[in-house]
């Protein structure tokens, strides 16, 4: 029996240069250096709770290490400069967002 394989799209991400003060990011954390992978600006409406279950491809643009990441594990971050980062989507110790958190509250 042969091993599956996951196919996963590689999706763009943002360059640290292209990262803004204040902004906020859709991001994970890389598993290799630990910082922040910032895929896009943080769209007001948009809630990490609300998006599929899915699996996709990112490759850190600090250290180019290339991992599959569950699409849920994606956290809302503001850049606060300096490389510092500011997590504004709470997890539970399950590592799922809060109620309040999903309500808007």
């Amino acid at each position: 029996m042969s091993a599956r394989t996951i196919s996963a799209p590689i999706l763009p991400v943002l360059k640290p240069s292209q990262i803004r003060v204040n902004e906020s990011y859709d991001t994970w954390l890389c598993r290799r250096c630990f910082k922040p992978i910032a895929l896009a600006v943080h769209a007001p409406s948009g809630d990490p709770a609300d998006i599929p279950d899915g699996v996709v491809q990112i490759r850190c643009p600090h250290c180019g290490e290339l991992a599959q990441y569950a699409v849920r594990a994606r956290r809302v971050r503001q850049y606060l400069g300096a490389e510092q980062y500011l997590l504004i989507s709470p997890l539970t110790e399950s590592g799922e967002l809060t109620n309040s958190q999903r309500e808007g509250k």
